[in-house]
C-alpha cells in the first residue's frame, strides 16, 4: 500500500469520540489536536462537559450523532422523551458555532427496538428534525430494510427542503445484513455526504481497528471511495477494546489518509514520528497504572 496516491477531492477524515479507559471527550479532543486531526464527530457524551468540550475543539469541525434507541434507549422519533428532545435541540442551536458543528447524523425510526414501537414515528423525527438550525444526513442501520429507509428519505426531503443534505453511508452496517458495502458504495455515491468506517466480522458491527480481526474489505472500500468523486466526511466509528490497540487506532486513520487525502497522510506520518516518544510513554504509563 506505499504506493498509493490519491487524486485529491474535498474529503475530511476523522474519528467518533467517546469515552474510552477512564478519558473524557474533552480530554480525548486535546489527544486527538495533537494528532492533526481536523474533524471529530461527537454525540450526547459531550452534553454533561459541553463547555469543557468547547475549550479543546480548536479548529476541529464536528459533527454530532442524533441520540440512538440503542445506545440512549430514544430517538428523535420517540414521542414518550419529547422534553429530552427539546432539551437535546436547544443545545445543539446554542452551541452550533461554538461547538464548529457542520452537521447532524440522524437514524431512521427504529421502532423495532423500542418495547413500546407505536412512541415512534417518522412525523415526529421529521418536526424535531426542522427544529434543528443544521444540516441533517440519514444513516443506513440494520434494524430498517432498504425500501423502508428509502421511504423515510423520501419523505425527509419533501418536509426538511435544504436542510437534508444527503446520506450517511455506514459501510459496516450494510456488511453485516450480507450486502456488498463497495457495490452498495458505487450506486449511492452521488446521494453520500457522509461515510462511517470500522472493521467488523461478518455479523457483528464490532467497530473494530482495521487489521484487528475483521473482515470488511476496508482496502477495496477505500480504493472505491478515493476512485470515485467522493466529496465529504468520513469518521471512523472506531472503539479499541483497550489500550494495547492505540497503534492499530492510529494506523487506521493513517491507512484512510492515505487513499483519500495524501498530501494530510504524508504531513500526519511526520507528526507522529515526532510524537512517537510520547505516544510511547503516555501508552505505558496507562498499562502501568492497569497492572498496578
Amino acid at each position: 500500500m506505499n504506493d498509493i496516491q490519491t487524486t485529491q477531492f474535498s474529503v475530511r477524515v476523522g474519528v467518533a469520540v467517546s469515552p474510552f479507559e477512564g478519558f473524557s471527550p474533552s480530554e480525548l479532543l486535546r489527544g486527538l489536536r495533537l494528532l492533526g486531526v481536523e474533524f471529530v464527530e461527537i454525540n450526547n457524551a459531550v452534553l454533561p462537559e459541553i463547555d469543557r468540550v468547547v475549550e479543546n475543539i480548536g479548529a476541529m469541525t464536528t459533527a454530532f450523532h442524533l441520540p440512538l434507541v440503542c445506545e440512549d434507549g430514544w430517538d428523535f422519533s420517540c414521542a414518550d422523551h419529547q422534553s429530552e428532545i427539546n432539551e437535546t435541540i436547544h443545545t445543539l442551536n446554542a452551541y452550533r458555532k461554538k461547538l464548529r458543528i457542520s452537521h447532524v447524523i440522524s437514524h431512521p425510526p427504529e421502532a423495532a427496538l423500542l418495547a413500546d414501537p407505536s412512541v415512534s414515528s417518522t412525523a415526529s423525527l421529521l418536526q424535531n428534525l426542522k427544529r434543528l438550525h443544521l444540516p441533517v444526513y440519514f444513516e443506513n442501520v440494520p434494524a430498517v430494510n432498504e425500501n423502508e429507509f428509502e421511504r423515510t428519505v423520501a419523505d425527509a426531503q419533501s418536509v426538511l427542503g435544504k436542510q437534508f443534505a444527503g446520506l450517511c453511508f455506514d459501510a459496516p452496517h450494510y456488511y453485516i445484513t450480507g450486502k456488498d458495502p463497495i457495490e452498495k458504495f458505487r450506486l449511492a455515491n452521488s446521494r453520500v455526504g457522509c461515510i462511517h468506517l470500522s472493521d467488523c466480522t461478518a455479523d457483528q458491527d464490532n467497530h473494530i481497528p482495521f487489521n484487528c480481526g475483521g473482515t470488511l474489505p476496508v482496502d477495496e472500500f477505500l480504493r472505491q471511495v478515493a476512485d470515485s468523486s467522493f466529496s465529504g466526511f468520513i469518521t471512523l466509528e472506531i472503539k479499541p477494546e483497550a489500550m494495547n490497540q492505540l497503534d492499530a487506532y492510529i494506523n487506521s486513520y493513517l491507512t484512510t489518509l492515505q487513499y483519500v487525502n495524501y498530501s494530510k497522510y504524508l504531513k500526519t506520518r511526520l507528526r507522529l514520528f515526532a510524537l512517537r516518544p510520547l505516544i510511547n510513554r503516555f501508552t505505558a504509563f496507562e498499562f502501568n497504572k492497569k497492572v498496578a
